[in-house]
């Protein structure tokens, strides 16, 4: 199973390419509660025409259990500053708290360092990919050209979108050559 979360379907909808994320997840797809609501959210706000696209691949969200929910708000103090926005890595947080508490063997689709760092230093069994490591394989894949994803990305970093790097593109597209 795939678990984008809202930063990576943000950036989706600002390049346009909901349609490449769509093909990417191929119907394994999932999200958890907090991550389904910051979507509707930013699509209620209009910040990021096409993220609506989402719903029309993505299967009806996670709901965490109370024992989830107890590990998410443990999981959040570790990857964010909660008295700064207490919403803040909702999604995230109950992704990890989900994967590692039913056991599933999952990639987590994030760009959020706190999360990234938090399933390390853990040890935690979830992959992480990233939004330029599905960019890499987008291109991969053929769904897009290498320039057009180039643009993409410098399109991301222009927005000021954290974690976007040409290079890691390049490492990415590199090492899955070989």
């Amino acid at each position: 199973m795939y678990f984008p979360d809202n930063t990576v379907l943000i950036n989706f909808a600002i390049i346009g390419e909901m349609g490449i994320l769509k093909k990417l997840l191929n119907g394994k797809g999932a999200w958890v509660g907090a991550v389904h609501a910051e979507c509707e959210d930013s699509h209620r706000k209009g910040y990021y025409p096409g993220i609506e696209e989402a719903f029309d691949f993505m299967p009806d969200p996670i709901l965490v259990d109370k024992f989830e929910e107890h590990d998410a708000r443990t999981i959040r103090l570790s990857i964010t500053d909660v008295i700064e926005d207490p919403a803040q890595s909702l999604g995230e947080s109950q992704t990890i708290a989900v994967v590692t508490h039913r056991h599933i063997e999952a990639v987590f689709i994030t760009d959020d360092g706190g999360a990234i760092k938090y399933i390390k230093d853990e040890h935690l069994p979830i992959a992480v990919c990233m939004t330029t490591d599905l960019l890499a394989l987008a291109v991969r894949a053929g769904f897009i050209t290498e320039a057009a994803a180039e643009a993409h990305i410098k399109t991301l970093v222009a927005r000021g979108r954290k974690r976007i790097s040409i290079n890691r593109f390049r490492k990415v597209l590199k090492k899955r050559a070989t």
